[in-house]
């Protein structure tokens, strides 16, 4: 569907701009996988750990995350993270992995925030909007909230004392690039606001997406005022044919199979070929643990053991497992 606000993810990446991707801009220290879209396999965490020499992760970050339980070799990365000088967790809950961390930052919880699913959009089958005020107003009014904790972690990395880091300066300075890449001054649009923080950026990319109002330019576009106003959200209608449109492709083609994959296919299929009495054990989303960020929450945990292990009827008879076995 065309989305009723833009996200930065959907932007081109920096160095990228031709459509015509150059993965593996870099490598990692230890294994040497290649970069895809600024990332690398989360499998090379552990060994840029525990591996020593110049460029070892000394120190972690984790938002909200679950690494011991949600990444390969779990197991070795729970011992591995009291190795490290020092790891701060943003996070609820004391769990597998923030067990480790040196410092907790709670945020505010899902319901004491207010909610836009922008980051879906993309991907619907209707055109539309929805914001969710807050449900329950926060004990402490003066906490700090989690976009502010996160503005000031990333001041942090950057050597800057964490009391010293100027949140509202790094705030409009992202503000301003996100209006860049609209065509907008960031100093003069910062101008109609009285605030900072997400519902700024929100509104920002709500009137300079398909159905805003562009600053007045389409007076009866959308803004987030008049999204609050809707509180049952704003339905644009259905999807439409547009892959043309976002493709960054220079001849506007879907590049199936980029030359990049197409060098690894050796490696995948002596993969493919290995023993059949190999298995192996991939981790399982649950609708309740919600990837294990709610197995904290007692209501949500009851009823029957969703602890459990699948296995092929075939794989389990050759090694014979029955159904119900102990």
């Amino acid at each position: 569907a065309t989305p009723t606000a833009w996200t930065i993810t959907s932007q081109t990446i920096p160095g990228l701009e031709d459509g015509a991707p150059n993965f593996g801009r870099y490598q990692t220290r230890v294994r040497g996988a290649k970069e895809v879209l600024g990332q690398v396999p989360v499998s090379c965490m552990l060994e840029e750990i525990t591996t020593p020499g110049e460029g070892q992760i000394k120190a972690l970050i984790t938002v909200a995350g679950n690494p011991v339980l949600s990444t390969p070799g779990g197991d070795k990365l729970d011992e591995a993270l009291p190795n490290l000088d020092a790891m701060i967790s943003v996070d609820l809950w004391l769990n597998e992995t923030t067990r480790h961390a040196d410092v907790i930052l709670p945020g505010p919880s899902g319901l004491e925030q207010p909610h836009s699913a922008d980051l879906l959009l993309g991907a619907a089958i209707n055109s539309f909007a929805r914001y969710s005020p807050p449900v329950f107003l926060r004990e402490d009014p003066d906490a700090p909230e989690e976009w502010e904790i996160l503005i000031r972690l990333t001041g942090l990395c950057t050597g800057t004392p964490a009391e010293d880091v100027d949140i509202a300066a790094l705030d409009d300075g992202w503000f301003d690039y996100m209006c860049f890449t609209q065509g907008l001054d960031g100093a003069e649009t910062r101008k109609k606001y009285g605030h900072g923080g997400p519902e700024r950026m929100l509104d920002l990319t709500l009137r300079t997406a398909a159905f805003g109002d562009r600053y007045g330019e389409n007076p009866d576009g959308l803004t987030l005022e008049k999204l609050k106003a809707h509180p049952d959200g704003i339905n644009y209608g259905p999807m439409v044919p547009r892959v043309p449109e976002v493709l960054g492709t220079a001849d506007k083609k879907i590049r199936l199979a980029p030359q990049y994959l197409l060098d690894d296919l050796p490696r995948l299929a002596s993969r493919l070929e290995r023993a059949d009495d190999e298995l192996v054990l991939v981790s399982r989303r649950h609708l309740r643990s919600n990837n294990s960020w709610l197995h904290n929450v007692g209501a949500l945990m009851k009823g029957r053991d969703r602890c459990t292990l699948l296995i092929h009827s075939r794989d389990a008879a050759m090694r014979g497992i029955a159904d119900g076995d102990n």
